[in-house]
C-alpha cells in the first residue's frame, strides 16, 4: 500500500469537534499520520492534540501565498490579486497545497466534524490497486456551478464536462495527480493556481480534482479508479433530534461506513457526540 496520511484544516470554532476526530483516529487508525492545519494565531489552542501521530502545521506555511486576515471580518482573507477569500475557500486551498507538498503518496481529506467508528486500513481506499475517487451520479445547482468553475480553471469548453458528484467527507487524493492538476490550472489560466482559484466567488476542490481526473487525465492515465463506496455515514436522512436517534446513527453504521459526520448546522453539542462514542 502506498504511503497514506490524513489532513484536516481546522480553526478555533471547531476545536471540540476536532478533539473528537483526533481521539477517534487514535483509537481506529493509530498508525496513520494526521496533519492538522491551523492558523498560527490559533495554534496554542490546538497544541494539546499534537503527538507523534498528530502533527500541527501552520496554515501560513502550507498555503503557498501571503495573505492578510481582514480585521473586521475575521473569517475573510486578502491577497492583492484575489477577491476577499472566505475561510471555507481558504480551507480548500490548504487541502490542495498540503496534498502536493507533504511527503505522502496519498492524502485523505477529512473535516473536523467527522469521527471514526470502525478500524481504518489503507486498503479500504483502494479499488483494483488504484486509489478510489468518489464519483457518483449526482448533480444539483451547486454541482452544476462548481463544474462550470472547474471547466474555466482547467481550460475546458463550457458545458463539456459531465456533471458528477465528487464531494464527500473522506476523500483520497494522489500527490502526483494533484501536482499535475495544479500545473494544468497554471498553464490554462496563466496564474499561480492559488491565485486562479482565489479569484473565484465559489469553488469546490473535490469537483475540480474530479473533473481533472475524469476529463483531462482520464482514469486510465491517473492513479485513481472511480468509487461509489460511502465510507462516511451522512446525517441528512436521519433523525438526530433525540438522544436515541443520535445513538443509533453513530453506533449502527452501514456496511461500508467507517466514520460518521455530524455537521455543526445540526446544533448537536460535541459533548453529546463524545458521550455516545465513549459508550459505544
Amino acid at each position: 500500500m502506498q504511503s497514506v496520511a490524513f489532513v484536516t484544516p481546522t480553526f478555533l470554532p471547531d476545536l471540540e469537534r476536532c478533539e473528537i476526530l483526533v481521539r477517534s483516529l487514535d483509537l481506529f487508525a493509530p498508525d496513520i499520520r494526521h496533519y492538522l492545519i491551523v492558523d498560527s494565531f490559533e495554534m496554542a489552542a490546538f497544541r494539546h492534540l499534537a503527538s507523534s501521530r498528530t502533527i500541527l502545521l501552520a496554515a501560513e506555511d502550507v498555503i503557498g501565498i501571503r495573505q492578510l486576515r481582514l480585521p473586521l471580518r475575521q473569517n475573510f482573507w486578502l491577497h492583492w490579486r484575489t477577491l476577499p477569500m472566505r475561510g471555507w475557500i481558504r480551507q480548500q486551498l490548504l487541502k490542495m497545497a498540503a496534498t502536493s507538498s507533504l511527503d505522502h503518496e496519498v492524502l485523505v481529506c477529512i473535516d473536523s466534524d467527522v469521527a471514526f467508528v470502525r478500524p481504518f486500513q489503507p486498503g479500504m481506499l483502494m479499488i483494483d490497486n488504484k486509489i478510489g475517487l468518489l464519483d457518483v451520479n449526482y448533480t444539483d445547482a451547486m454541482v452544476e456551478r462548481w463544474t462550470g468553475v472547474a471547466e474555466d480553471l482547467l481550460g475546458l469548453e463550457t458545458g463539456s464536462a459531465a456533471r458528477r458528484g465528487h464531494v464527500g467527507h473522506l476523500i483520497s487524493w494522489s500527490r502526483e495527480d494533484m501536482r499535475g492538476m495544479q500545473r494544468h490550472v497554471e498553464k490554462a489560466t496563466g496564474k499561480p493556481w492559488q491565485i486562479a482559484i482565489g479569484q473565484q466567488r465559489t469553488f469546490s476542490e473535490y469537483i475540480l480534482y474530479g473533473v481533472y481526473i475524469r476529463e483531462v487525465m482520464g482514469y486510465e492515465n491517473s492513479r485513481h479508479a472511480p468509487s461509489t463506496v460511502a465510507l462516511v455515514r451522512q446525517p441528512w436522512d436521519h433523525d438526530l433530534s433525540t438522544p436515541e436517534g443520535l445513538r443509533r446513527f453513530i453506533v449502527e453504521p452501514e456496511k461500508d461506513n467507517i466514520a460518521v459526520m455530524i455537521h455543526s448546522k445540526f446544533d448537536i453539542a460535541p459533548a453529546d457526540v463524545d458521550r455516545v462514542l465513549k459508550n459505544a
